[in-house]
């Protein structure tokens, strides 16, 4: 079973997005505030896309990407953000997509992209 891990800090963005993937996919997600809780829930519950805010208090999307590629775990990444101007690390080893916030069909793009490449590497 495909699980998505929706990391966001504003509750309308979290509902919005939350929504679009399950009404989109079908698939199960679950969902968190912040990069820190998405990452101790990384440590116990298996995913197999994060969408995840860059800017959040108590821990940045960049904490969950960090802890990913630190304990090698290879699971697509998007960040759903306004703030366009992130910039990802060079040596990465995760796919990973920058969507800008409230953009559903780039959203919907990446999700379908990110969750084939995904399921090719198994």
């Amino acid at each position: 079973m495909i699980h998505i891990l929706i990391v966001e800090d504003d509750d309308f963005a979290r509902e919005k997005v939350v929504n679009f993937v399950e009404n989109l996919t079908g698939l199960k997600t679950m969902d968190t505030t912040s990069g820190n809780k998405a990452v101790e829930i990384l440590k116990s519950r298996k995913f197999s896309l994060i969408i995840s805010d860059f800017n959040m208090p108590d821990g940045n999307g960049d904490v969950v990407l960090n802890y990913l590629q630190e304990n090698k775990l290879f699971i697509p990444f998007i960040f759903h953000t306004a703030a366009i101007s992130v910039t990802l690390p060079e040596q990465l080893s995760i796919e990973t997509k920058i969507v800008e916030k409230y953009d559903f069909e780039d959203l919907e793009r990446s999700i379908l992209e990110l969750l084939l490449i995904s399921s090719r590497r198994k």
